[in-house]
């Protein structure tokens, strides 16, 4: 898998930007693990939860593909920044990250069921016209609500070692250090 990375990395370093952009292409595979579970447990659940069979159903799509995300970002998108190869450094990354990713999650799934049992369901009445795709448009309206607080919360916190060095650092204290 990391042959792969690698050949996309060589690519992506030429743009402007190249962490956004793998923060972007991360993001993209997440969107197709979220979508994927979440077809998968909407196809699996009874209708007789109500909406209790998309709540669940959106709830664990966010989490496979926080999972996910966290072990692409970790080996490609901030792999320049130091990390001294401990379990316990993995570790701290990998809490920061569901730290970052749970907050994030919880706005993405308070505006993905926001939008699906209000705008969708109730004041657009939409639930016809979109039919089974509608928690798909609710899931990916949230997604987008989640996408900006993950990328500066990431990048800021979880994954705030010097570039190159081999070792973490403290996030920045104050102004001065930004």
């Amino acid at each position: 898998m990391i042959g792969p990375l690698v050949a996309l990395d060589r690519l992506v370093g030429r743009l402007p930007s190249p962490r956004l952009v793998r923060f972007a292409l991360v993001g993209t595979s997440g969107v197709a693990v979220n979508f994927a579970v979440l077809a998968l447990l909407e196809a699996l659940l009874p209708s007789t939860w109500g909406f209790w069979r998309h709540r669940v159903a959106m709830g664990t799509a966010i989490g496979v593909s926080v999972l996910t995300n966290f072990l692409l970002h970790d080996a490609w998108t901030w792999a320049d920044r130091g990390k001294d190869g401990s379990t316990a450094g993995w570790l701290g990354r990998i809490g920061r990250f569901y730290v970052v990713s749970l907050l994030a999650a919880g706005l993405q799934w308070v505006v993905a069921v926001l939008t699906y049992e209000q705008a969708i369901h109730r004041i657009l009445a939409l639930d016809r016209i979109l039919g089974p795709l509608g928690p798909f448009v609710a899931q990916a309206v949230g997604i987008v609500a989640g996408t900006v607080l993950n990328f500066t919360a990431n990048h800021l916190w979880t994954f705030h070692g010097h570039p190159g060095t081999g070792s973490a650092r403290a996030p920045p204290s104050g102004p001065a250090e930004r």
